[in-house]
């Protein structure tokens, strides 16, 4: 985690023509061709605008937003709508030619705000909601699921502009073939309605896909953790199998929506040429008059459909699959969140009353009386008739089997559980340690000062303290 002097971005100093044309960035490029390459303090600090914490703080907020004001069927689409704004539409309707960059930089921010709300909602988690997704859906929805909302941005511009494209298109055919342009509008219409047919039958797909996926990346996950039992017990033939079986069925819902997106991709790409075809065979076949004016104009109004049919086509593929990802996304916020039973926040504040009445008190204690706790209602685990209670200077070890509760007393200490019937009351402030370490892959210095300002004799005394220093 080393860190790099400060680069302010010249975005923020130049003028509204170069950051039109993109001037601005010609002196990282021409550093790049000197240098052969660009290095990381090469690169200009982020613009403020695209600060994590900011955009996932608006996002955050409309989505709180939008929990008080549908509690019942809250909708993160309109959160995002209230956090896009209107900007991306009026740019995509006044600005055609800078619209894919500007609709890129709306795109590439709202998947920072969706990975940073993503991100915080894990750390607010409860011991009950971590064990319903595993950390693969987690990185799942990280990485695969915010990521839609980027491609969807940038072509959703397409699905309302289109319908108003057809429209005009067939006041003009009808101004300048009559009759003849039905045929067109029929065919423009039927690709329409293809496209939308296909679109609901590609989140059927899509939803399938995500449900194999996240069963495979769970699977793969396992595996990898539990990769000392599989060699011990040679069950390698048998996680091969099973993960060619998982990957096979994914394989096979990847194939079929790829038939459908071809078969979209077909109808918009030979679209000129069918139109092209009926439309004048029809002429041919009536003996009509083949006007190259005529010929000129269709040509074309159907070579700016044609795009704008390919965008549609885009746009309700991307939408699909944001529609999918965006209840993925929304059923995991939704999860329930840690928080501290209000009768042990009660207890400590009284106890620490007392405490100032009577100085003489030690305020260090801890009160368990547990007559049942457990994850599940009716669970068939569960701690029951556990009653003890700790001061100061007290050194108290639980010991058991695997599966007997260790781990589960102590997260009924710190109120996590679901269930209890009982009371805790923990007096004062506690640590709770975990089993399972928190190591990133860098040096142990950056593992120990954990992007903190390097204080040498602090450091000293960590490395003693852990035994690191022999």
């Amino acid at each position: 985690m080393k860190s790099y002097p400060s680069n302010p971005s010249p975005f923020l100093y130049a003028n509204k023509w170069s950051q039109l044309f993109h001037n601005w960035i010609s002196v990282l490029i021409n550093l790049s061709h000197k240098q052969g390459t660009v290095y990381l303090n090469d690169l200009y600090d982020i613009l403020p605008e695209y600060e994590s914490k900011q955009l996932t703080d608006i996002l955050q907020n409309n989505w709180f937003d939008e929990l008080k004001r549908s509690p019942e069927n809250p909708s993160l689409l309109l959160a995002t709508i209230r956090t896009v704004g209107w900007k991306p539409m009026m740019i995509g309707l006044l600005l055609v030619p800078n619209y894919y960059y500007l609709a890129e930089i709306f795109s590439i921010r709202m998947r920072i705000a969706y990975q940073g709300l993503i991100f915080r909602k894990v750390l607010r988690l409860s011991s009950r909601s971590l064990n319903t997704f595993s950390s693969g859906e987690i990185t799942n929805l990280f990485s695969n699921d915010a990521t839609q909302i980027q491609l969807f941005l940038i072509s959703f511009n397409f699905l309302w502009s289109t319908p108003l494209d057809i429209i005009a298109m067939i006041f003009l055919f009808w101004h300048f073939m009559n009759y003849i342009s039905l045929i067109a509008i029929g065919y423009t219409v039927l690709i329409a309605l293809i496209a939308t047919l296909i679109g609901h039958i590609a989140v059927y797909y899509r939803t399938k896909i995500l449900q194999v996926t996240d069963k495979r990346v769970k699977l793969m996950a396992e595996i990898i953790k539990s990769m000392r039992i599989v060699k011990m017990y040679c069950w390698e033939s048998a996680i091969n199998r099973k993960v060619r079986s998982v990957r096979k069925h994914e394989i096979i819902r990847y194939a079929i929506r790829s038939i459908f997106d071809s078969i979209q991709t077909i109808f918009t790409q030979t679209y000129i040429t069918v139109t092209f075809l009926i439309i004048f065979g029809t002429m041919w076949l009536l003996n009509m008059h083949f006007d190259m004016r005529l010929f000129t104009v269709a040509a074309c109004m159907l070579c700016y459909l044609e795009i704008s049919l390919m965008e549609f086509g885009i746009g309700m593929h991307d939408l699909v699959h944001y529609a999918a990802a965006e209840k993925r996304i929304q059923k995991f916020l939704l999860l329930d969140e840690f928080e501290k039973d209000r009768s042990l926040k009660s207890a400590v504040c009284k106890t620490a009353d007392n405490n100032l009445d009577n100085p003489m008190i030690s305020p260090s204690k801890v009160e368990c009386y547990i007559s049942q706790a457990s994850w599940e209602m009716n669970g068939l685990f569960s701690l029951k008739n556990v009653i003890f209670n700790a001061y100061p200077g007290d050194l108290i070890c639980v010991i058991g089997p695997v599966g007997s509760g260790k781990s589960s007393l102590l997260q009924t200490l710190t109120n996590e559980i679901t269930f209890l019937n009982g009371s805790i009351q923990l007096q004062d402030s506690f640590c709770y340690v975990p089993q399972e370490p928190w190591i990133f892959s860098s040096t142990v210095k950056e593992n120990i000062i954990f992007g903190e300002e390097y204080n040498s004799k602090k450091f000293q005394r960590v490395i003693q303290a852990v035994a690191l220093d022999t």
